[in-house]
């Protein structure tokens, strides 16, 4: 009789509210024997590894982005045993379904995210050659191999504007753009494991994905009716709304309530997401600074500085000046 095992998935979005720059949903996958819940969040408080996995918006602060450069670096180390040199390399390494980024609107050139060679905010002396990076990759491994937990996958959407627009246009609100990519990383996995299944002597297996909540919606059954499963709603509160959900193989979807907090597996997502977004940010930067001259740096979220951005690239789309659609620049909400 073959073995059975549990692919537990972390899943977080990053870039959801921006006015510019793209949404990523990245998921974070280990395969291991049934754990307690206990067992899942306690990866997340150090009591393993001593790595620090807090919400990724505070480890990647304007003052400490060279941290969450080297968590993520890390992670993704751990994870994939390499890390890639350049930013596009990166996506496509990461990528659930762009191969080859080519059914972007711009065929995969990215012109609006000119490549950037990786690490960031760090020499590559200080991440590689000091070990950092081998050290961060080692305590993460170490900590998952204490409850019999092994790397599986990471993968990451990216939604540019173009896309995010069109899909916004198809769809009709944010939170279906939204849940439809979260969708795409159920889906691959679900493929990933009947593969691993047919070629291995795993011969049974289930599925427990851990998501924050999206949206801070309570009640999810409609949407994932609307993508064509059955689905049976377990618990539907502000803190937990958890689902057993049938397409060809049953598993189970929890969106919890501050997450990333709590899960390491979420944590762990959305700190590469963010890292995703922030690189993306650094390169719209280049190419927006030399398209219009800028002297400062914009985040992309609907502060002053991104909106006086906004008003330059309209201006100069009325010129006809501007190098590529506008809808590759600012979302439509």
């Amino acid at each position: 009789m073959g073995l059975s095992k549990i692919l537990y998935i972390g899943m977080d979005e990053n870039g959801y509210g921006p006015l510019m720059g793209p949404l990523f949903v990245t998921s974070v996958s280990v395969l291991g024997p049934q754990l307690p819940d206990e067992a899942l969040k306690s990866l997340n408080h150090g009591s393993e590894s001593g790595i620090d996995m807090r919400d990724s918006k505070e480890i990647f602060s304007s003052t400490s982005k060279g941290y969450g450069e080297l968590l993520a670096l890390g992670i993704i180390h751990a994870f994939k045993g390499k890390i890639p040199s350049t930013f596009h390399e990166l996506l496509k390494d990461l990528s659930n379904y762009i191969s080859d980024l080519s059914d972007l609107q711009c065929r995969g050139t990215l012109r609006c995210m000119p490549d950037l060679p990786i690490p960031r905010w760090n020499s590559s002396e200080e991440v590689i050659a000091s070990g950092k990076l081998e050290r961060i990759s080692e305590e993460i491994r170490y900590a998952l191999d204490a409850y019999k937990l092994e790397p599986f996958d990471i993968k990451s959407d990216l939604v540019c504007p173009w896309r995010f627009n069109a899909e916004l246009n198809s769809m009709g609100n944010k939170l279906r753009v939204n849940f439809s990519h979260f969708v795409n990383h159920w889906r691959y996995y679900l493929r990933e494991l009947d593969s691993l299944r047919d070629s291995s002597e795993l011969s049974r297996y289930d599925v427990l994905v851990l998501s924050d909540k999206l949206g801070g919606q309570k009640r999810y059954s409609g949407l994932i009716v609307s993508e064509g499963f059955w689905v049976l709603a377990y618990e539907e509160t502000g803190e937990l709304s958890s689902y057993l959900i049938r397409s060809e193989r049953k598993f189970q979807v929890k969106f919890v309530k501050g997450g990333d907090s709590k899960y390491w597996l979420i944590s762990a997502s959305s700190i590469v997401g963010k890292y995703l977004r922030e690189l993306s940010m650094e390169a719209i930067n280049e190419f927006l600074g030399r398209e219009l001259g800028l002297s400062f740096h914009f985040s992309g979220y609907r502060d002053r500085k991104t909106l006086s951005v906004k008003d330059k690239i309209e201006e100069l789309q009325r010129r006809g000046g501007l190098p590529l659609p506008v809808e590759c620049l600012i979302r439509d909400k």
